[in-house]
């Protein structure tokens, strides 16, 4: 049986608000629970500074400071004061052979100033997309879902890291400028810890969206919570462009034995199949179609599904996968489905 498991990868802010000329580290890198062992494989992340440092960011000053022939005036003090925004990329690695659901994300082992944490912000991207955009005392108290907008469902998509593979989240913390000057050195450091566990039996079905329509390239990988895009016209999801493909692959679970058929409505084409059999086929570009399978009978329990579908030539994207037996008749609900 399939255990959860969790693991944590942390990204150290240290915050040091300085008029003196002090240049200070933002961001640090340690990984811990490297390994977790679970019956099907292992389950584990690494991580290590993303693909660039980011350096302090002029901005309006933190006070004044006395300047012969001036009086109290402002001076570049060349460090990071109200109203700055300092971006970091975390290069998140999946080095076992489970994949794994990227749940949350949260502040821990706070030290220092902790009051700081009400004037900064922290926000999370994947692909130029938001996953949080929250006041860093928030992190401090709750975990955030890790999960970005899909344009296509119109429902969040949780983001998922396959075994081998890596991604880059951005972390932007910003300043406000309206600290009070009473903050001035003061100092504060946290922890940024994700929690994961293994993909494998979560309730949903794992979609590879693909730039261009030949299911080719690098996917981006997300748990969606059912086959259901209805007529969308706002544009490719995860900005991979309006011509796109996407492979869901998962376990639908049959609660009730029985003869079933299954409806496909797309906009373009669609392959789906069950148990390795074709059951429906028209990957073709074309308007809204209805497809239908012949009549299946169906044991209770899981079976395999995959569904494969693109998107061309500038029409609105649909696709919505639906059943008729005797678990039910219309478009199948997200309870039905697992990762597998």
């Amino acid at each position: 049986m399939k255990k959860s498991a969790w693991v944590a990868t942390l990204v150290g802010l240290v915050v040091v608000v300085l008029v003196s000329g002090t240049t200070f580290a933002l961001f640090s890198a340690q990984s811990s629970n490297t390994a977790n062992n679970i019956t099907s494989g292992t389950l584990c992340l690494d991580n290590k500074e993303g693909k660039w440092e980011t350096q302090a960011l002029p901005g309006p000053m933190f006070s004044t400071l006395g300047v012969p022939g001036l009086g109290d005036a402002l001076v570049p003090a060349g460090v990071w004061a109200p109203g700055d925004t300092q971006q970091h990329f975390l290069a998140v690695y999946n080095n076992c052979t489970l994949d794994a659901r990227l749940d949350n994300v949260l502040a821990v082992n706070a030290t220092g100033n902790l009051a700081l944490a009400q004037y900064m912000t922290v926000k999370v991207t994947y692909l130029g997309l938001p996953v949080v955009n929250a006041p860093l005392n928030q992190f401090l108290s709750q975990s955030f879902p890790l999960q970005v907008p899909n344009a296509q469902t119109g429902v969040p998509s949780t983001l998922v890291l396959p075994a081998g593979k890596a991604l880059d989240l951005s972390f932007e913390v910003s300043l406000a400028l309206a600290t009070p000057n009473a903050y001035q050195d003061a100092f504060f450091q946290v922890d940024f810890q994700l929690n994961a566990t293994q993909a494998r039996n979560t309730v949903g079905i794992l979609g590879q969206y693909y730039s261009g329509t030949n299911l080719a390239g690098t996917p981006v990988t997300v748990i969606d919570p059912q086959v259901n895009v209805p007529q969308n016209g706002n544009g490719g999801p995860f900005n991979l462009g309006n011509d796109f493909s996407v492979r869901w692959t998962g376990n639908l679970n049959i609660p009730t034995s029985g003869t079933y058929t299954f409806t496909t409505t797309t906009d373009d084409g669609v392959r789906v199949y069950l148990d390795g059999s074709t059951i429906i086929d028209n990957w073709t570009p074309h308007g809204p179609t209805n497809n239908t399978s012949s009549p299946i009978s169906l044991g209770t329990g899981p079976h395999t599904l995959v569904v494969e579908y693109f998107e061309c030539c500038g029409a609105p994207a649909v696709i919505q996968l639906s059943w008729n037996g005797p678990a039910g008749n219309g478009i199948i609900p997200a309870s039905y489905y697992t990762v597998r």
